[in-house]
């Protein structure tokens, strides 16, 4: 790899920002997740395939697990409609980022995890960035780092020693204590929530008929917040709530 591309207004934003600032912060993270991104792209595009040269077995080569099984399958005749869907055509993908063919780098750009936020007027604060996690029993909503998560990943990138850290703060993981959450469809075109405006295809449904499904707590936790602002108002304005 000859060298790191970075978009020159993510350059000039890190160096204008104040050291140990929010913003210093949060460009910090920037660089490296596009600097890791592209490495990763660099990798995948050797095609080395170092896992296929340790099995025999085709079934267990990268081919063999993205592909399928060598025979087609055979729909059983009591359930015509039933089918199986295709297999990743990556075993390292991220289900929300899989629309390779308008990425630039293609299969290559796959695998997504981290976002940026853009949906803060001039002059406003500088927001934290956002994570969009593809773990079991984790939601499926972009979700916004606390302030103390973000200082502490910052804090071990700007640690003077190679040597891993025996505490260091990743995998950093959603909680119900993470209150600001944004729903996949409308992280893009309402909100204004990405890294890459290309990352996902706009949505082809009706966005609003999800405002009205049930919402469970750890989707949407920030709901029990709103229900609670409802009763405090409630009961101070019911007669006889005094």
């Amino acid at each position: 790899m000859d060298r790191l591309a970075f978009k020159n207004k993510l350059l000039d934003s890190f160096q204008d920002s104040e050291p140990n600032s929010r913003a210093f912060y949060l460009r910090l993270i920037e660089l490296t997740a596009v600097a890791v991104h592209q490495i990763a792209v660099f990798l995948y595009n050797q095609d080395t395939r170092v896992h296929d040269r340790h099995t025999s077995d085709p079934h267990y080569t990268i081919d063999g697990a993205t592909l399928g099984d060598d025979e087609p399958y055979q729909q059983p005749d009591d359930y015509p409609l039933l089918a199986l869907p295709p297999p990743w055509k990556t075993l390292f993908s991220h289900p929300y980022y899989v629309a390779e063919s308008q990425y630039p780098d293609g299969l290559a750009d796959v695998v997504e995890t981290w976002r940026r936020c853009d949906d803060e007027g001039p002059g406003a604060p500088e927001p934290n960035f956002y994570m969009h996690s593809a773990r079991d029993d984790v939601t499926f909503r972009l979700w916004q780092v606390k302030d103390e998560e973000q200082e502490a990943l910052a804090g071990f990138l700007l640690a003077p020693t190679s040597a891993p850290a025996a505490d260091g703060p990743l995998p950093v993981l959603p909680t119900r204590s993470h209150r600001v959450r944004i729903d996949p469809d409308r992280a893009i075109v309402d909100r204004k929530v990405y890294r890459d405006v290309w990352e996902r295809p706009l949505p082809l449904f009706n966005r609003d008929r999800d405002d009205r499904r049930p919402l469970n707590p750890d989707d949407y936790p920030e709901e029990g917040d709103r229900y609670a602002r409802f009763w405090a108002q409630f009961n101070k304005t019911t007669p006889g709530s005094e």
